[in-house]
């Protein structure tokens, strides 16, 4: 193993100057003369810990590169069955410029490896595998509509654009605007969505019932220092609360054809004052109509946004007339640490991981995957379960061997 500097080390930022070439920050042992081919996961947290191990089955080296979005606190948010499967760690320094950009192409290129594809492992790694993809002339989505498929407003307008449904929203730092929107749009009854514009999960998104609701939350959302992604939150997002049934809608696409991989729809809750607190989903098949109507409207979605490669993961109310809106669309995997894939993976005998894999490595393999999910053969589904109760869980005694009783069991995650 080689390690660099620690972070502190670095030349302040202040001085104007990039660092001369990105960290190396781990070289892993076996590395030899022989060119293999490999793959650069960008931020490989949650999911991406499993693109990287399930990358690392079919043979191929994997390179875990850091980017400046993903802080330091995430950089271990992975599932703790997820493989440590890594060739090489490398950080990204400097922004998207094309001098910061080359030295991490060079540093990737002096690597024993042929580099086959940069793939994106979370969030906070979105726009850096676009521009490194692109820099690298490898399959990427290009970077003409990067700001757009990263920012929850302007992926919204990009939809509206087209002419397809859009929730009403306006983002604003300014108190004054927020509240003329929401008067402007009268809601009965007061029902108002607040939450910051690039996030992840549920994180500070707020149902608001006043219009006191409403001013208290964007300035408790722009008061933090940084969100879930380490970025600070300069504006706020009010949207039009959208009254229906949630859903995942998840694709991945190949130089432009879009194949939808699952379907789920969300169990979400009240719970412990909040009110969005998830309980469960469950995949559903393209024999139902539900899951027809989010396919084609998700397709329209993802040409609004220029996705071209790629996972994408999108969120979709649908009211009760059955028209489809979106929340907000992922460009990358499915989250949650993977703890799905081992519900879908039996049910359709591939996931939007290995979609994603083949997307990229095996161009006949991903013509195989139908467009659509088809009808399964069995059923599965993900449970959450909340605790009602606040403190620090250390153990869980009895509960694996009451799971493993139940014939459906497959694995369980206690965080």
């Amino acid at each position: 193993e080689h390690s660099l500097p620690e972070r502190g080390s670095r030349p302040p930022s202040a001085t104007g100057h990039a660092p001369r070439r990105p960290h190396l920050l781990h070289m892993g042992k076996g590395a030899n003369n022989v060119v293999q081919p490999a793959v650069v996961v960008v931020d490989p947290l949650s999911s991406g810990a499993l693109i990287s191990s399930k990358a690392y089955e079919r043979g191929y080296q994997v390179i875990r590169l850091w980017s400046s979005d993903c802080p330091e606190e995430l950089r271990h948010h992975t599932s703790p069955t997820a493989k440590e499967c890594f060739a090489a760690t490398l950080e990204h320094l400097g922004g998207m410029e094309a001098e910061a950009l080359e030295r991490t192409a060079e540093a990737l290129r002096e690597l024993p490896y042929q580099i086959e594809a940069v793939l994106c492992g979370s969030e906070p790694g979105v726009i850096l595998t676009d521009f490194l993809a692109e820099h690298m002339g490898l399959r990427g989505n290009g970077t003409e509509l990067v700001g757009v498929r990263r920012n929850k407003f302007n992926q919204s307008e990009a939809v509206r654009a087209q002419g397809h449904r859009a929730v009403q929203q306006v983002l604003t730092s300014s108190e004054a605007e927020a509240k003329a929107f929401v008067e402007a749009l009268d809601p009965q009854p007061f029902r108002v969505i607040v939450k910051p514009v690039e996030s992840a999960g549920s994180e500070d998104v707020k149902l608001c019932r006043s219009m006191d609701e409403v001013v208290a939350h964007m300035r408790e959302v722009m008061s933090r220092d940084a969100n879930a992604l380490g970025l600070k939150n300069d504006k706020v997002l009010v949207q039009e609360f959208l009254a229906g049934t949630e859903y995942i809608v998840d694709f991945v696409s190949r130089d432009g054809v879009h194949k939808c991989v699952a379907v789920w729809q969300y169990d979400k809750r009240a719970a412990n004052g909040a009110g969005f607190v998830y309980f469960g989903q469950r995949p559903l098949s393209i024999d139902q109509h539900t899951t027809q109507v989010l396919v084609e409207y998700v397709t329209n979605v993802l040409s609004c946004l220029g996705i071209v490669n790629g996972a994408t993961h999108s969120e979709v109310m649908m009211d009760a007339n059955g028209v489809p809106c979106l929340v907000e669309c992922n460009c990358r995997t499915h989250g949650g640490n993977g703890e799905w894939e081992p519900v879908i993976q039996p049910l359709l005998n591939y996931s939007q991981v290995s979609v994603l894999l083949d997307a990229f490595l095996d161009g006949p393999a991903f013509d195989a995957i139908p467009a659509a999910p088809q009808p399964f053969n069995g059923f599965g589904i993900l449970a959450f379960l909340p605790s009602y109760k606040e403190g620090l869980l250390m153990a869980a005694p009895g509960f694996d061997e009451a799971a493993s009783s139940l014939l459906s069991y497959k694995a369980a995650s206690l965080e």
